[in-house]
């Protein structure tokens, strides 16, 4: 999906959008650690491993907290 089509469909349905792509990628071009795949399997293949989930975790709770900042 294109990302003007994610982002009116976030304004359309006030949906919030964390776009992780960047983080991911600087993941890799910095510390060369892949977000997918393990031991067991092709490498950079199949579900999001723990390094994954981690970049994810911490761009949620950064929006979170800035949405938190902006309440108050």
């Amino acid at each position: 999906m294109q990302g003007h089509v994610k982002i009116i469909i976030s304004f359309l349905f006030n949906i919030i959008f964390v776009d992780v792509t960047d983080a991911m990628c600087e993941l890799y071009s910095n510390k060369h650690k892949l977000i997918h795949g393990f031991w067991n399997t092709a490498v950079g293949v199949g579900h999001l491993n723990k390094y994954g989930h981690e970049v994810i975790a911490k761009r949620l709770a950064e929006v979170i907290k800035d949405l938190e900042r902006s309440k108050n």
